[in-house]
């Protein structure tokens, strides 16, 4: 990939400036109007987009897109240094700036979600929480949304980092045909194992980072859930099984095995996971009486899921979010082909199985 097919697939924004904005009062408006100017800038230094733009890619109407943008150049978060009158926007950099790669889909849509932006469809389908609006609602759910881009690696994490606060907990379930949470595959150095979803876990630090201006705990835990809740819904946010070495939330020298379960039928498409493979080793080995919750369940999240590791190796079930919208960037590519290569290892080593059971 060339620098202009880069450049023509991500953009950047500085968090950190974002933070301070809303701090000094900004509202979903005004975080959103910054987002579609700083997308108009792309690898360059100024931007010409504006209400127009606004108006053309998310709910706002001009009259609204335009009072934002005249906040942002009232507050100094952005400038206009065009002679003529077309505005010409520069934005405001600092020293300890934070930057944060957003894909061009998050504001333009990509295929049918041309015709609904992502930017418009958070002014459409947002749910508010117990706290508040639908206003509060757009803003938890903006701020979310840019402090999981600021954590996720898909190179070193398969998606968010589980470390820096959000994740799910997998513990071992006992198989119905043996009693035990894990069985050994005879005449093979494989264990398997039997799964189910715990609690999603976020850190009370994470939380406070995010909705930082909600001073009250309780109510900060149920916006920042509301909020967790509206990205999954909104498609943009969702959930990977993945088996890791150890639990990289505690451990940093822990490492990823493979990619389980995608759990997003649209990402199941082009997302690498081994799900099928180990239910065939599984059935394979131990029979299908009883042991088929996972085929038989697809559509429940409350499921059981199976996954193989070697006998004298660990292996640590996670669930790892992942976001939708993805920046073409060296990281993303070099991520997703990672992943692929992990699960293409993997897929290998099941085959060797099989044939180790006399299963071709």
């Amino acid at each position: 990939m060339n620098e202009k097919q880069k450049a023509g697939g991500f953009f950047s924004v500085e968090l950190n400036q974002i933070d301070h904005m809303v701090r000094e009062g900004a509202g979903s408006s005004e975080v959103i109007t910054y987002l579609v100017l700083a997308r108009g800038r792309g690898a360059k230094k100024s931007s010409r987009w504006g209400a127009n733009s606004c108006q053309n890619y998310t709910a706002m109407s001009y009259h609204k897109a335009d009072k934002a943008t005249q906040w942002l150049l009232e507050k100094g978060f952005i400038q206009n240094i065009s002679q003529n009158q077309k505005p010409q926007w520069i934005f405001k950099q600092s020293d300890e700036g934070v930057p944060v790669f957003l894909s061009n889909a998050l504001i333009d849509g990509v295929g049918a979600g041309k015709e609904n932006p992502p930017m418009n469809r958070l002014y459409t389908d947002i749910k508010m929480s117990d706290y508040g609006g639908r206003e509060e609602a757009r803003l938890d759910a903006l701020m979310l949304l840019l402090h999981l881009y600021r954590h996720q690696s898909l190179r070193d994490y398969g998606g968010v980092n589980p470390a820096s606060g959000l994740y799910r907990e997998w513990s071992g379930a006992e198989a119905f045909y043996t009693g035990e949470k894990a069985t050994e595959i005879k005449g093979t150095n494989a264990m398997l194992y039997e799964i189910k979803g715990e609690s999603r876990f976020c850190y009370e630090r994470f939380m406070a980072e995010v909705l930082f201006y909600a001073e009250d705990k309780e109510e900060r835990k149920a916006r920042f859930w509301c909020a967790v809740d509206n990205l999954s819904r909104l498609g943009w946010l969702y959930e990977t099984t993945q088996v890791w070495s150890d639990n990289p939330s505690k451990n940093s020298r822990a490492e990823p095995l493979y990619t389980l379960y995608v759990h997003d039928k649209h990402q199941r498409e082009t997302d690498p996971y081994l799900a099928s493979e180990v239910n065939k080793v599984a059935d394979s080995a131990i029979g299908d009486l009883f042991s088929n919750l996972w085929h038989h369940n697809k559509e429940k999240d409350d499921r059981l899921y199976r996954y193989i590791a070697t006998k004298k190796n660990k292996a640590f079930p996670i669930g790892i979010y992942r976001l939708k919208f993805r920046p073409h960037t060296k990281d993303t590519g070099a991520g997703m082909y990672e992943e692929q290569q992990r699960v293409d290892e993997w897929k290998r080593h099941l085959a060797t199985l099989l044939q180790s059971l006399g299963i071709c």
